[in-house]
């Protein structure tokens, strides 16, 4: 039984990876690099009439695209991309989601800024 948990829980906390580094990229990029930390929080809890509505679609276009470029790297035990292969079975995924996700975040951001002036 120790061996399926543990087997188990390892492909749970692969798939947690795989989702939660390009979310975690968006975060940190627009928390250090844009908004500098300046957030009006009270406006989190208001979807329709706050400042940052209920979807924002840049962020959530990153987010999925960040999944989807991790995907030929990724090597767990239900799927092993066809890069991570290539590469002697090194999953490297969080490394290609996290700088693919947080460039993809600065050019539609910093594009949207020169846009708008």
């Amino acid at each position: 039984m120790s061996k399926t948990f543990l087997q188990s829980y390892t492909a749970f906390l692969d798939f947690l990876l795989a989702v939660l580094v390009p979310w975690t990229a968006i975060n940190l990029f627009d928390y250090y690099f844009l908004k500098k930390g300046n957030y009006a929080v009270e406006d989190f809890f208001k979807p329709r009439a706050g400042r940052y509505g209920r979807l924002n679609r840049r962020s959530a276009s990153c987010y999925i695209l960040g999944v989807l470029v991790e995907l030929p790297f990724l090597k767990t035990d239900f799927y092993t991309g066809h890069l991570a292969t290539t590469l002697g079975g090194i999953d490297i995924s969080w490394v290609v989601g996290l700088v693919v996700t947080t460039l993809l975040y600065a050019l539609f951001c910093y594009n949207q800024k020169a846009t708008k002036s």
